[in-house]
């Protein structure tokens, strides 16, 4: 019964491992050379980004490859204030 146990967890760790392994090699990629294969495969038009990482820089990266892209923060003016001045949209708690 514990091996069994061991083994599923050491598989499991393995998986993790490989999977962030392969985000790690497309994120690479996609920031570095520009290669978006991916979302023309996936059919992504939208990202939803944390606020903490919102730049102009990011901003102009997502537009440049005509994708939308939602900013999540938590209820604070002051944040949704510099959300408002960078003219991005934003899901926040509440609509206040």
């Amino acid at each position: 019964m514990c091996s069994i146990y061991v083994v599923y967890h050491i598989i499991h760790a393995v998986d993790h491992i490989i999977s962030m392994m392969c985000c790690i090699i497309y994120l690479y990629a996609y920031y570095i050379y520009g290669i978006s294969y991916y979302r023309y495969m996936c059919g992504v038009n939208g990202v939803f980004i944390q606020e903490e990482v919102m730049s102009i820089r990011e901003r102009r990266f997502w537009e440049d490859r005509n994708i939308d892209m939602f900013i999540w923060t938590v209820n604070n003016h002051d944040r949704k204030s510099y959300l408002d001045s960078l003219h991005v949209p934003y899901l926040t708690d509440d609509c206040s």
